[in-house]
């Protein structure tokens, strides 16, 4: 960025600054912009900047894809456990409720049995 001195130092002039002092503004004020321009970025420094970001990002990504894909196979791998778990609680419950039927039909058999015995002794009585 130029800075016209020469301009500049005329105007102080102008207002009513001598010479030297106006020269002396003059210098300081490009010397102070002359630093305050080094530390702009340019349309380089902002390129480089996006380039660096944009890869950043797709190297982000993959690694959030990765990540995912994994988490994903430790889903299904738990999923499949705990199918195979309800899956053996299931038969485990089938199980037990056929022994209990089983139980319940041996009761209630021998509890008829002996219904049908007290009826035979209760008519042999009468």
């Amino acid at each position: 960025m130029a800075f016209d001195t020469l301009r500049f130092s005329q105007r102080l002039s102008e207002a009513g600054l001598g010479p030297a002092q106006a020269a002396g503004v003059a210098a300081a004020t490009a010397e102070a912009i002359s630093q305050l321009v080094g530390q702009l970025a340019t349309r380089h420094d902002l390129a480089l900047l996006r380039a660096q970001m944009h890869g950043e990002m797709a190297s982000l990504r993959e690694e959030l894809r990765g990540e995912m894909a994994s988490l994903r196979g430790e889903l299904r791998g738990e999923m499949a456990s705990l199918r195979h778990d309800l899956d053996g609680l299931r038969r485990g419950t089938k199980a037990e409720l056929a022994q209990l039927e089983m139980r319940m039909t041996i009761k209630l058999g021998t509890m008829m049995a002996g219904a049908v015995a007290l009826a035979a002794a209760l008519a042999r009585m009468l």
